[in-house]
């Protein structure tokens, strides 16, 4: 997508305070001449500083308060990162001083509350610990900035060429209910974050079966006969195997999940799961003959017992046990992973009449509400430009991590690191003795910050796993591979 095209998108999507803005501006009517002149020169002299942008190091320091949730007892994050090399580093390349807000780690949301009450909220907050529904009630009331303006090629090129342009879709995920953007979104493309849910069968019981890997959804209940009828676990009792495991307690192994093969890509069993897009329309699930279709199937599977009896009363724990059960007793299951030893992941079975539809997360692991700027702000386009500097891939890989205990860097390839031990605990020793090489989400409450890592940083070799692979999901790549991927994505309303 060129330049253009994006900039056509943003257009649409993004300029509803603008018109606003351009409505109230032509209520105003200037009739003495003289004023005429003056708005004359003020226009041309606000044009020639649009021309000239804003540039990093700034001429004059700027300075922001930034509101953070502390992690229990740590001390100041402007204590901790008075010596940090990366901290230091933002400031010189910019020339804007942040100072940040503490709010306590115990009721941080009455602490900002009181802060918006009483008009002492500074000017931004770093939000991920606010959920979606307090960041929309703040925005609705009057509390927050929309962003929308500062969404673009000129104040925050970084996100715009990363993001919006590896996927436009973000800004459809990151809007809040009005349809403006009031916080800032974190996006990765790891692959194996795109696809929620595979198709796992016990590839020790498919081989003794003789039965080959079913192609059909009738080969698969073949199968799923074939384990039932037989003690395929060997503990003498043929009677106690799960064919088909299904469960309401586990998000990923629910109805929705089966759904799936015949063509409806739900998302796992939480909130929008029974909302769907299909060629641009908006459908609700239930009334489709998909639907009818899938669940006609299912009750017929659960009357022959191929289905897990306690499907829609069993609890989370009985599950969860059943599925790590050192002696497997499950022979196939749709959920997000499986023991690689007794499992292996398949591509779905086809339903005549229907295309595979396998869900695919509209954000790739993306989370909302980042980042926001409070009514209090002055310098938004200062302050969006510094934030815009955290989707660099340098940043996005530094600044939750520390160089030389999970991280290493060399020819700008980024390389985690394996660690043995309590991570948490020796990640902080580290960093604290290491402040040269430590990034900055460990002194700011442990939060995570607006990042973006593209699915060409991992494809391209940018970001390596532990042992030096790409990281990527060998299952996605299957999946996208057989053409069962969802490519109307309904992001969350």
């Amino acid at each position: 997508m060129n330049s253009k095209t994006i900039k056509k998108l943003l257009a649409v999507v993004l300029t509803t305070g603008m018109a606003l803005g351009v409505v109230a501006c032509g209520n105003q009517q200037v009739n003495e001449e003289s004023k005429v002149e003056e708005s004359k020169i003020e226009e041309s002299q606000s044009e020639e500083v649009m021309e000239e942008g804003i540039t990093f190091p700034l001429a004059e320091e700027v300075t922001f308060d930034i509101m953070y949730k502390a992690t229990s007892g740590r001390e100041d994050a402007n204590e901790l990162l008075k010596d940090n090399a990366l901290w230091q580093e933002l400031y010189e390349r910019t020339n804007v001083k942040i100072n940040l807000i503490t709010l306590p780690a115990d009721d941080t949301m009455t602490a900002l509350n009181g802060a918006f009450t009483s008009g002492k909220e500074g000017d931004a907050i770093f939000s991920a610990f606010i959920s979606a529904t307090d960041l929309s009630l703040i925005a609705a009331n009057g509390m927050l900035q929309p962003l929308n303006d500062y969404v673009n090629e000129e104040t925050m090129p970084t996100f715009y060429e990363r993001v919006l342009k590896e996927s436009p879709g973000t800004l459809g995920f990151a809007a809040f209910p009005d349809g403006k953007l009031y916080a800032l979104p974190r996006y990765d493309a790891n692959m194996d974050a795109y696809l929620e849910r595979k198709m796992f069968i016990n590839s020790e019981w498919l081989e003794a079966s003789g039965y080959d890997y079913p192609e059909t959804i009738e080969d698969l209940e073949e199968i799923l006969i074939y384990f039932r009828d037989h003690d395929m676990d060997g503990d003498g009792d043929a009677t106690n195997e799960i064919p088909f495991m299904m469960s309401y307690s586990d998000n990923y192994a629910s109805v929705e999940a089966f759904l799936q093969m015949f063509g409806i890509a739900t998302k796992d069993n939480t909130l929008d799961n029974y909302v769907i897009i299909e060629n641009g329309e908006v459908k609700f699930v239930p009334t489709t003959e998909n639907y009818k279709d899938a669940i006609k199937t299912l009750n017929k599977w659960y009357d022959e017992e191929l289905i897990w009896s306690e499907c829609m009363t069993g609890n989370g724990e009985t599950f969860a046990s059943l599925v790590a059960s050192e002696n497997p007793v499950i022979g196939c299951v749709i959920t997000r992973s499986m023991n690689d030893e007794h499992y292996e992941a398949i591509i779905p079975p086809t339903v005549e009449g229907y295309e595979n539809s396998w869900f695919v997360h509209p954000g790739r692991f993306g989370v909302n509400g980042q980042f926001c700027v409070t009514r209090s702000c002055e310098n938004v386009e200062i302050l969006m430009k510094w934030i815009d500097l955290f989707y660099e891939l340098d940043y996005s890989v530094r600044v939750p991590r520390a160089v030389g205990f999970d991280l290493e860097i060399s020819d700008g390839v980024y390389k985690y690191l394996s660690f043995e031990g309590d991570y948490f605990q020796k990640f902080e020793e580290y960093v604290l003795a290491n402040p040269d090489k430590a990034g900055i989400v460990y002194a700011i409450g442990g939060t995570t910050f607006p990042s973006c890592l593209n699915r060409s940083d991992y494809e391209d070799g940018k970001v390596l796993d532990v042992d030096g692979s790409l990281i990527q999901s060998p299952y996605y790549t299957a999946y996208e591979a057989a053409g069962v991927l969802n490519d109307e994505i309904w992001p969350r309303p």
